[in-house]
């Protein structure tokens, strides 16, 4: 159980929700949500398909941890077309937020920090993936700069009709250089190898996991696994420990793959419901957030069956890899009706029991719920 926690009551059904890399000024985490809301379009006569609107809203909040409480404040809201994804760039000192919409595409938004005022997100640049009359929706998206900051991040976007587009990062642009044919059905998920961005990894609802060399042709992956049950819906990379990433699908487990080895898992765990996030904690390499859709929110206590032992300096080794298994040691449920965005928030000072070490925050949205929730674990 968590040993604090808080729920936020919102207008429209969030879908994603994110915290920036930096602190506000007065010492909170600062985040943002994103929303999809669906609603028949009006004046439109009864049909057995009827025709739906696609709105989105962002907002920018803060929250802290206060005595005994979490406290949270929204900052700014302002319309938007109806958001499935959003990341944060990592430069600690200009952090941008990008989003991916059912228009098919990419807006930027810079942090503004005012002294004098409340933080506020400002617009940089769109990208229009597809042009809006082709009805193609931005589903997910990755930056390359979770491990190794640069002043270029590569940003990756998988779309609806089965295309991947990857860009580059500019402070006021965003510059499209490959796109490639990459599943039969909607790829639900794309992600960055954080250690080596060349690699990237997508997922669809072909139940098909690919990865892909950007370095080489796009016309084929370098590798694809069809051992998913259902579609493939997240991916992330291990920021904190290579050559490992975590795998979600429709069929409710969880794989953790070795990439020196993609045929098998070294783990793979049923979380009780399709996951559709996936965020590694930032320093623990240990633990796992999960966003299980109908089996709410879960965190995970990922630990090798023995200790991991990297070959030494110059030594030759044939690979080994890790065993690893898996153990629940935080679950959120309440009004958590699909549980669709989660996030870790960074480290921040408390005033619960100064002499101790800080909780940890975690914050997921629920959709049909249409709420936001935070919550505490040690």
């Amino acid at each position: 159980m968590p040993a604090m926690d808080t729920t936020i009551d919102t207008d429209y059904t969030p879908c994603s929700i994110e915290f920036c890399p930096v602190q506000s000024q007065s010492k909170t985490s600062l985040g943002s949500c994103g929303f999809y809301q669906t609603e028949q379009k009006k004046d439109q006569e009864a049909s057995e398909s009827p025709e739906v609107e696609r709105n989105g809203r962002c907002i920018l909040f803060e929250t802290s941890l206060e005595d005994d409480r979490i406290v949270y404040h929204q900052l700014q809201s302002f319309d938007t077309p109806a958001i499935l994804d959003q990341r944060w760039t990592q430069d600690p000192q200009q952090p941008i937020l990008i989003t991916a919409d059912a228009l098919g595409g990419l807006t930027s938004y810079k942090l503004s920090l005012p002294i004098d005022n409340s933080p506020r997100l400002d617009r940089i640049h769109s990208f229009a993936c597809c042009p809006p009359e082709e009805s193609t929706l931005c589903l997910s998206l990755d930056i390359s700069d979770k491990k190794y900051r640069a002043s270029t991040a590569k940003i990756v976007c998988s779309l609806s009709n089965g295309q991947i587009v990857l860009l580059t990062q500019h402070p006021t642009t965003m510059n499209e250089e490959h796109r490639w044919n990459a599943h039969q059905f909607e790829p639900w998920t794309c992600g960055f190898d954080y250690w080596q961005p060349e690699t990237i990894l997508t997922g669809g609802d072909d139940c098909k996991l690919k990865v892909w060399d950007t370095r080489n042709s796009f016309v084929q992956p370098v590798l694809t696994n069809k051992q998913f049950d259902g579609g493939v819906t997240a991916i992330r990379s291990h920021h904190l420990r290579e050559h490992l990433f975590a795998v979600g699908s429709y069929d409710s487990n969880l794989r953790i793959f070795d990439k020196r080895n993609f045929t098998n898992p070294v783990m793979k765990e049923e979380c009780g419901g399709g996951i559709w996030r996936i965020k590694w904690d930032e320093v623990n390499p240990e633990r796992v957030l999960l966003a299980t859709m109908h089996g709410g929110f879960k965190v995970l206590q990922i630990s090798d069956n023995e200790p991991y032992q990297s070959s030494e300096e110059g030594e030759e080794k044939s690979p080994r890899y890790p065993t690893l298994n898996a153990s629940v040691i935080s679950s959120f449920s309440h009004r958590s009706d699909l549980a669709y965005g989660a996030d870790w928030a960074p480290k921040i000072s408390s005033s619960v029991n100064s002499s101790s070490p800080h909780p940890s925050l975690v914050a997921g949205c629920s959709f049909y719920d249409r709420a936001i929730h935070f919550w505490t674990l040690d």
